[in-house]
Order: C-alpha cells, then structure tokens, then sequence
C-alpha cells in the first residue's frame, strides 16, 4: 500500500506513453548474455507487464536484438546499444546503486535481479526496483559483478561510457555528501519511525538490532564517501 507498483500507468507517467513494460524475473544467474535466436529464451527472463494481445515478435525481437549488440558491438562502437538500451539512465543508474552498496540488482551477486524494462520503440530504459539490499557494506566494491557482466565490462571498456560512469558515480556522492543529506535523512526516517518500531510486537528483528542498524547505517553515510573516491582513482 505504500510503495507505487511498476505498472503501465507509471511508466506511461514517468516516460512516454505507449511503450511496453517487461519484469525482469530471476531465474537462472543470467549476466547479461546473448541467450540465441529462440524468442522464449527472452519471454522466461522478461515478463510482459502489458494488457491486451501481442505478438511475440512485438514483445521480444528487440529484447533478443539488445542482448545480441551487446555481445557483438565490435570494439569502439559500443554506442550501438544506445539504440536498444537508454545508456544514459542506465549509467545514472548504476552510479547510484555502485555508491549505496547495492548487491542484488543490475550487476547482483547471483546475476541480473530487480528491474523493469520500459520499451518505446526499440530502445527501453531500465526501471530499478527492491532496492532492500542498499548499504550492503561501506567497503563494498565499486565493480563488484562487473565483469562477469557482459553489459558493464564492456561498457567499461568504452572510454567515454567509462567516463560517463566516473561521473555519475560522482554524482550520487556529492549529492549524498552535499549539507551531509544522506546522514540527515536517515536520521529523519529513524525518527518518524523509532517509537512505532519499539512498540511492534510482530516485527521480525530485536529493537536492539534496529537501534544498531541505525547506527550502521549512519557509519556508511559518513565512510561510505571516502571509500568510493578512493576506488574512483583506479577508473579514471
């Protein structure tokens, strides 16, 4: 009841109406990889999220045709994937999953996990979703599963994607650092919350496990910084 479902409304809000929405489901470590000609290969990993009757041509061709330009892009135009995948958002996104520490999404430990696709056209743009596994580590590294990823090696093999990523990774520090807000919002969400919290009954950890992932959680905010510039260095 309090989170807004990843749906056609809010994609249609949020992008531009009339494109097609897919779920990513789990099931199997998938890295990104070319899964071959077969469109069910594609129709297992993405769920249409559409009503009405379309083709699986309509639904998957493009889907098929992303994962194959991102295996076959020769060296220096991997730009190419712009055409199927909005590189920008995908990036933006990245950056601020690579600085809260976030283990099970795009590039997650067991492969590709929590995210929709939006497609207009052919090109989609990646919706992040479940971000539960956020603050995973303050010492989590910056390319945790990146190179067993298809997508973000080679990405990061592209200098300008290469820099493009820096930045946005950059960015998302600064705008947690900026008059320490990471820090004092969740500080405010500890307040809104603590009293109901103490008094839970049916909440499945101790209150003094929650008073102890606050603090953790406030270490991060305030270590979390240093650590990602450090690792930056290395990419730049």
């Amino acid at each position: 009841m309090m989170v807004e479902p990843v749906d056609t409304v809010f994609a249609a809000r949020a992008f531009e109406p009339g494109g097609l929405l897919f779920e990513y489901r789990w099931t199997y470590p998938f890295f990104a990889t070319f899964a071959g000609e077969p469109l069910d290969s594609y129709a297992v990993l993405f769920e249409s999220r559409n009503p009405g009757v379309h083709s699986m041509v309509e639904l998957y061709r493009p889907m098929r045709e992303l994962f194959r330009t991102i295996s076959d892009a020769p060296d220096g135009s991997f730009d190419q994937v712009n055409r199927y995948l909005h590189l920008d958002g995908f990036i933006r996104t990245l950056g601020a999953s690579t600085f809260l520490a976030e283990w099970d999404g795009v590039l997650g430990y067991d492969g590709m996990n929590n995210f929709y696709l939006y497609r207009v056209g052919d090109q989609a743009r990646l919706i992040p979703w479940d971000r539960d596994q956020a603050f995973h580590a303050v010492d989590y590294p910056l390319l945790a599963g990146a190179n067993e990823n298809v997508l973000m090696r080679r990405l990061l093999e592209d200098p300008v994607l290469r820099a493009a990523y820096v930045a946005a990774v950059t960015e998302a520090m600064a705008a947690a650092q900026s008059d320490r807000w990471l820090e004092t919002e969740l500080a405010r969400q500890y307040a809104l919350i603590h009293d109901a919290v103490l008094t839970d009954r049916l909440k499945l950890a101790t209150n003094d496990e929650f008073e102890q992932a606050f603090i953790d959680l406030i270490g991060f905010a305030r270590v979390r910084p240093a650590f990602v510039l450090n690792g930056l260095e290395a990419l730049r």
